[in-house]
């Protein structure tokens, strides 16, 4: 395939809102293998940060070298990806598909890490207002969490800590 249909490609795929991050990936790393330059023109005719267009490039070439089927590709998912992707080696590709298709995204990122997997731990999200976001913020750092760069840390810790104070408080112990 030429730049040309290539550059359009991907411009097609990144601007269509039930694109996948993984089919990108792919195509992109045909692009930048088509010639210098190429990833560059992509970043700036789609309005995609330089940075996220080389990091997708880098995945995707990683996923061509090695022997995966689309369908598992697609149940993996890009979250549980990019877990992996930093050491993605032809070697080793079936065990950390199959490692990411057996595990959670959270287990995944601990297992990474050379950690153990946690079983039956639990997410929760939650959404703030500025203003609240700014108490609970004080909530985590007063309760033992830590600031990380721009974020917080040991947040689940501070939680526990903060709930364990309010029922002793209350007598409920």
């Amino acid at each position: 395939m030429s730049k040309a249909h290539l550059l359009e490609k991907a411009v097609i795929i990144s601007s269509s809102p039930d694109a996948s991050d993984i089919e990108l990936a792919i195509t992109l790393a045909a692009l930048h293998d088509s010639g210098r330059g190429e990833l560059k023109r992509f970043a700036e005719k789609s309005g995609m940060s330089p940075r996220k267009v080389y990091y997708l490039a880098e995945v995707g070439e990683k996923l061509k070298k090695v022997r995966i089927r689309k369908a598992q590709l697609e149940r993996i998912g890009w979250s549980k990806l990019q877990i992996i992707a930093k050491n993605l080696t032809v070697r080793n590709a079936e065990r950390l598909f199959d490692l990411a298709e057996g595990h959670t995204s959270h287990q995944l990122k601990s297992l990474m890490r050379g950690g153990e997997e946690k079983p039956k731990s639990h997410c929760v999200l939650m959404y703030f207002t500025p203003e609240q976001y700014q108490e609970f913020e004080q909530a985590i750092l007063s309760n033992g969490g830590k600031r990380s760069g721009r974020g917080l840390i040991q947040k689940e810790a501070a939680i526990i800590n903060l709930i364990n104070s309010v029922t002793k408080v209350s007598g409920e112990d």
